[in-house]
C-alpha cells in the first residue's frame, strides 16, 4: 500500500473515529458532566469566597500593622523630644512641648489624634488637650505601670486596648513609650492616640462585602482577666469593642463593657471557636465556618491593635450559598449551550476532515518521494545530490534545510578525515615504546578529550645532557624525559605541542644546562604564539647508575615521587613560569632528586588532578598519592592503566573534560 493511501486512511481514521465516538457518547455524558461541573463550581465558589474574605481580613491586619509601625516611629521621635525638654535647664513647663508635638502631628498626616506626657513626679500634659478628667491621676492607668515595667526593654512600645475618646466618642488606639530623665532614670511615659477606623472604613468599602456582613473590632480576654464593668470571665472569650454600621459614610459604635462576641450556644465552647480565639491571641489571620443558634457564618479575622485584638468580618453562610447557586446556574446554562454547539461543530469538522485528508495526502507524498530519492543518492556517496523541493511550507523548508545540510555535511566529512590524519600524526610524535634502561620500568600514555590535544610527553636515552657533562661515549646511560601541557584543546594545541617537541629535540647537545634550553624554547614559543598560548613543561634527566634526577618545572603540575622505603609521597614543584608568557624570563638551575630502589616517579598533566566527580569535587593530589602508594609495586604500564580506570570511575560516567597524560618511571628494587 502506498504512503499516500496509508496517509489518507491515517488522517481520516485519526480524525473521524474520535469525532464519531465523541458525538455518540456526547449526549449520554452531557448530563453527568453538567451535574458534576455544577457541584464542583459550587464548592470552588464557596472555597474562594471564604479565601477572599480571609485575605480581606489579613490585608486589613497588615494595613493596621503598617500604621502601627509608623506610629511607633513617631512615638520614638516624640519620646526623644520629651527627653530633650526634660534635659533643658530651668525645668521648663510641659506646656512648652505643644509646638514640637504639633509639628509631629502634622508630619504624621493627621493620623495622630491625641498626645500626652505623664511623669512620675505627677506632672502631666495632653496635646491638644488631655483625655482624662481634671481630678483623676493618669498614673493609675494600667498602661503607665506596664510601660515603666523594669523587665521591659527601654524604649519598647506598649499598646493599650482600644478605648472610646471621652471628648469625641471615637474609638482610639493608644501606644505608650517610656522617657528618661537627664540621669537616665525613668521619668515617665509619653503616649500617642490614633483613630484607625477611617482606614478600615475605606478597606471595607473597597472590598465589596455584602451589606449583611458584620464588621467588628474585638479583643480576646483570657480567663480571669479584669474587664471594666463586668466580672472576669471563667474562660477565654471575645470581647466586642466596636461595630461598623451603615454603608458609605458609615460610623462605628462603641460596644458597652459587657458585650461579648461569639457564635452563641454550645459552639462558643467548641474546638472551632477555641481555635479562632487562639489565632487571634497569637496575632494570626484566618477564616472558619462556625455554626450557632443564629445560623452558620464565615468568620474571617486578622490581628489589629496589639496582641489579642482583631478585626472580624462575619458573613452569613446563606449569602454565599445563594451567590454560589446563582453562579452555578449560570455556568450550567452556558455549559449546555456549549455542548450543543460542540456537537454541531463535530459534524462539520468530520466532513471537512475527509476533504482535507485527501488533499493533504496528495500534497505531502510527492515532495517526500523526491526527498527519499535524494537521500538514496547521498547514501550511495553522491554528496552533490540536491532535493528538488520548492515552496515555503514545512516540507519546502525541510527540502531547503536538506539541501543546505549537504555542503556542511561534505565539509564535516572532509574535516573528520583531516582530523583522523592529524590524530595519527600526533600519535606518531609520541614515543612508540619506552627506551630500554637497565634497572628501571618506564611507561607513558596520553589520552585526549578531542580528536587531537595539547598534552605531550617524550623520553629518550642520551649520553651528553645539559648540565651533566661533556660528550663521553663511555658515560653510563641517562634518560631524558619531558611532559608538557598546552593551553586549550584541539588542532591549535596539537600544533603548538609539535613546535615544543621539535624545539626540545633540536636543543644543542653538550655541556649545557636545562635552564638555557628552556629559555631558548621559551623565547621561540613566545614569538610564535604571540602570547596567546603558553605551555607548562616538566623536563628532567635521570642518571641510571645512581638514580639522580636533574629536573626543572616551567609552571607544570607537581610531579609525584613515591618513596617506597618510607611509604610517603614527595612532590616535585618548581618556581618557574610556563613557557611562552615572558620571553625574557630567567629560568632557574635544575634541581636534583634521588630515586631509590622501589621508588616511583609519576609525572602528569593537570587533567589528572582536576578530574571532577559527580559532586564537582576534584580528584586531587591526596587521592593520586594514595592510589600510587597502594599500587607502587605494579609494573609501570599496569599502574597507568589502574590510574586511568580510577579516574573513569571517579567521573561516574561523565565524559572526560581535559587531556590527561602520564609518564611513570619506577626504579626496580
Amino acid at each position: 500500500m502506498s504512503i499516500q493511501r496509508r496517509l489518507l486512511i491515517l488522517l481520516a481514521a485519526t480524525a473521524l473515529l474520535p469525532l464519531t465516538v465523541a458525538l455518540i457518547s456526547h449526549l449520554n455524558s452531557a448530563r453527568l458532566l453538567v451535574d458534576e461541573l455544577e457541584q464542583r463550581i459550587h464548592a470552588i465558589f464557596l472555597e474562594r469566597s471564604r479565601d477572599s474574605l480571609a485575605r480581606t481580613a489579613d490585608f486589613a491586619s497588615r494595613l493596621v500593622d503598617e500604621q502601627r509601625r509608623l506610629l511607633e516611629v513617631a512615638l520614638t521621635a516624640q519620646a526623644r523630644e520629651v527627653e530633650r525638654h526634660l534635659a533643658a535647664p530651668g525645668a521648663p513647663p510641659l506646656a512648652d512641648l505643644a509646638p514640637p508635638l504639633a509639628d509631629l502631628r502634622r508630619a504624621a498626616g493627621g493620623a495622630i489624634h491625641r498626645q500626652a506626657v505623664i511623669l512620675v513626679d505627677g506632672r502631666r500634659a495632653g496635646f491638644p488637650e488631655p483625655d482624662w478628667p481634671a481630678d483623676s491621676d493618669p498614673r493609675q492607668r494600667s498602661v503607665f505601670a506596664a510601660t515603666l515595667d523594669p523587665a521591659l526593654a527601654p524604649g519598647s512600645p506598649v499598646w493599650a486596648q482600644p478605648y472610646p475618646d471621652p471628648k469625641s466618642g471615637r474609638l482610639l488606639f493608644a501606644v505608650a513609650g517610656s522617657v528618661r530623665g537627664p540621669g537616665g532614670a525613668p521619668a515617665g511615659i509619653t503616649t500617642l492616640a490614633v483613630d484607625i477606623l477611617p482606614r478600615l472604613d475605606e478597606l471595607h468599602d473597597r472590598s465589596g462585602l455584602p451589606p449583611a456582613t458584620r464588621t467588628v473590632l474585638a479583643h480576646v480576654v483570657a480567663p480571669g482577666e479584669a474587664v471594666p464593668g463586668v466580672a472576669p470571665p471563667d474562660r477565654a472569650r471575645l470581647r466586642l469593642l466596636a461595630e461598623r454600621h451603615g454603608d458609605g459614610g458609615s460610623s462605628w459604635r462603641t460596644a458597652p463593657p459587657g458585650a461579648w462576641l461569639g457564635p452563641g450556644g454550645a459552639a462558643e465552647e467548641g474546638p472551632a471557636f477555641a481555635r479562632v480565639l487562639a489565632d487571634i491571641a497569637a496575632g494570626n489571620s484566618g477564616a472558619v465556618r462556625l455554626s450557632g443558634p443564629q445560623g452558620d457564618a464565615i468568620w474571617a479575622y486578622g490581628g489589629v491593635g496589639g496582641p489579642g485584638g482583631a478585626l472580624l468580618f462575619i458573613m452569613p453562610f446563606n449569602l454565599l450559598e445563594a451567590a454560589a447557586g446563582t453562579f452555578s446556574d449560570m455556568v450550567r446554562e452556558t455549559t449546555i449551550d456549549q455542548i450543543r454547539l460542540t456537537a454541531l461543530t463535530i459534524g462539520l469538522i468530520g466532513l471537512a476532515v475527509v476533504i482535507l485528508s485527501i488533499r493533504t495526502a496528495r500534497a505531502v507524498t510527492l515532495p517526500l518521494r523526491q526527498l527519499a530519492e535524494t537521500a538514496r543518492r547521498i547514501g550511495a556517496g553522491d554528496l552533490e545530490a540536491r532535493a528538488r523541493v520548492t515552496g515555503s511550507d514545512e516540507i519546502g523548508q525541510l527540502g531547503q534545510a536538506f539541501n543546505a545540510m549537504l555542503p556542511a555535511l561534505k565539509e564535516r566529512v572532509d574535516l573528520r578525515a583531516s582530523l583522523l590524519v592529524a590524530r595519527e600524526v600526533q600519535q606518531n610524535l609520541l614515543p612508540a615504546e619506552p627506551p630500554p634502561l637497565a634497572g628501571y620500568d618506564i611507561a607513558g600514555h596520553s589520552m585526549y578529550c578531542d580528536d587531537t590535544g595539547g598534552d605531550y610527553y617524550d623520553m629518550a636515552l642520551v649520553r651528553d645532557l645539559p648540565g651533566i657533562g661533556p660528550l663521553d661515549p663511555a658515560a653510563p646511560e641517562r634518560l631524558a624525559l619531558a611532559v608538557g601541557d598546552v593551553t586549550g584543546h584541539g588542532v591549535g594545541a596539537a600544533l603548538l605541542m609539535a613546535t615544543v617537541r621539535a624545539a626540545l629535540r633540536a636543543a644543542p647537545r653538550g655541556n649545557e644546562e636545562l635552564a638555557p634550553v628552556l629559555a631558548r624554547v621559551n623565547r621561540q614559543l613566545a614569538a610564535d604564539s604571540g602570547g596567546g598560548r603558553f605551555v607548562t613543561l616538566f623536563a628532567g634527566v635521570l642518571d641510571a647508575a645512581d638514580g639522580v634526577l636533574h629536573w626543572s618545572s616551567a609552571g607544570h603540575e607537581p610531579a609525584l615521587l613515591w618513596r617506597a622505603a618510607e611509604k610517603r609521597a614527595e612532590w616535585l614543584d618548581g618556581d618557574d613560569i610556563p613557557l611562552g608568557i615572558d620571553p625574557d624570563w630567567h629560568f632557574q638551575r635544575p634541581r636534583k632528586t634521588h630515586l631509590g630502589p622501589g621508588d616511583v616517579l609519576v609525572i602528569g598533566t593537570d587533567g589528572l588532578r582536576e578530574t571532577r566527580g559527580p559532586d564537582g569535587a576534584m580528584f586531587g593530589q591526596a587521592r593520586l598519592a594514595a592510589l600510587v602508594g597502594e599500587r607502587a609495586a605494579l609494573p609501570a604500564e599496569l599502574l597507568i592503566a589502574d590510574l586511568l580506570a580510577a579516574l573513569d570511575d571517579y567521573r561516574g560516567g561523565a565524559p572526560q573534560g581535559d587531556d590527561i597524560t602520564l609518564l611513570v618511571v619506577r626504579r626496580l628494587a
